[in-house]
């Protein structure tokens, strides 16, 4: 069946909203950025020890509402010498966690502005997501922890890191910048923010016009296929640098049941192992060794067991669906898990 023919007219107001999407996620990435140095304060203060740096680093990513902020300025932090190793490691895989949190605050955006279904509707992807990532972060950060508290992982592969010396400079980057520049961080928040509401508009206006039944004809042979959807989520969010735009694009097509839950969860395994991808980008612009090798170890942990959850079959899925009915499966539950969202990392902080 052909595509065009079951999209129809809405395709160029799904373009726009992908585009307005986009833009407002990478406006308000750079407004956070410009933001960084307010960061690094509380960063380096409120890490004292690796447990810390987990919570930390997950509660400032949904105060930024920008997980990669916060493993850049970790990142940083560590090329000038205020976190060791260990906690380096800690820190970014603290931020993927928080990273979960901003797909739910997009749902809210949608909530905000369609009403017709409950917040825990609005919200399913966001939760869905959260389940993926922890099923993918808590293993490594133990893990790696442990690993850490035996003996230094990096020390064996640091002295193979070349020195790159490479900028991240684009038209998109460049045209970001200016508009930061000239409405400075906090304005450049609002419009970013007016973005995400005016794309999420649009995105409803195209959906409305499309019929799920044809459009699930017509894509879901495609979303069957596990591993090609875990590539594509990888590759996506890879080039995007974004999960928060490789993951929330999808919130009005979930909301719609455009897709289902067994459908979606291959393409968050490869979205959370290819969202590491501009912390690396960081690391490696600063030419530190010691960054670049624990990023790529994290990401190739995240990505051997992303493959093994693929091999299970149907059972990984199975299991997320059922975390999944139980987060939601009332208010009172749905209220627990997204409190445990935040006293989680918060406990984690006062551990340290």
């Amino acid at each position: 069946m052909d595509l065009r023919r079951v999209v129809g007219w809405p395709l160029v107001t799904a373009v726009v909203a992908a585009t307005c999407f986009f833009l407002g996620i990478r406006l308000l990435s750079t407004a956070t950025g410009v933001l960084a140095p307010g960061i690094e304060p509380l960063l380096g203060q409120a890490i004292r020890g690796d447990l810390s740096a987990v919570g930390t680093s997950w509660l400032v990513s949904y105060a930024v509402l920008n997980g990669s902020v916060v493993a850049a300025v970790s990142v940083t932090l560590t090329h000038s010498g205020l976190l060791d190793v260990s906690e380096l490691f800690a820190a970014i895989v603290g931020s993927r966690l928080g990273a979960s949190g901003v797909v739910i605050v997009l749902g809210v955006f949608e909530y905000v502005q369609k009403e017709s279904y409950s917040l825990r509707d609005a919200t399913s992807l966001g939760v869905l997501s959260a389940i993926v990532t922890f099923a993918l972060f808590v293993p490594v950060t133990a893990g790696g922890l442990l690993g850490y508290w035996l003996g230094d992982p990096t020390t064996a592969f640091v002295g193979a890191v070349p020195s790159f010396g490479i900028g991240q400079d684009g038209p998109v980057t460049s045209a970001v910048d200016a508009l930061v520049a000239l409405l400075g961080p906090h304005l450049g928040g609002l419009v970013a923010v007016a973005l995400l509401f005016g794309s999420f508009r649009l995105f409803d206006r195209a959906l409305s016009a499309v019929e799920t039944d044809r459009f699930r004809a017509a894509v879901v042979p495609l979303a069957r296929r596990p591993w090609a959807t875990v590539l594509v989520g990888f590759v996506l969010t890879s080039v995007t640098t974004s999960v928060a735009f490789s993951v929330g694009v999808f919130v009005p097509l979930y909301n719609r049941d455009f897709f289902e839950r067994d459908e979606l969860v291959p393409y968050l395994l490869g979205a959370n192992v290819g969202t590491m991808s501009d912390t690396l980008l960081v690391a490696v612009v600063l030419d530190s060794a010691v960054g670049v090798v624990t990023v790529v170890l994290v990401m190739a942990t995240t990505g051997l067991l992303a493959v093994l959850f693929v091999a299970t079959g149907g059972r990984f899925t199975s299991l997320v669906e059922a975390a999944d009915e139980a987060a939601r499966r009332d208010p009172r539950t749905y209220a627990w898990f997204v409190a445990g969202l935040v006293l989680l990392p918060a406990l984690l902080v006062l551990v340290g």
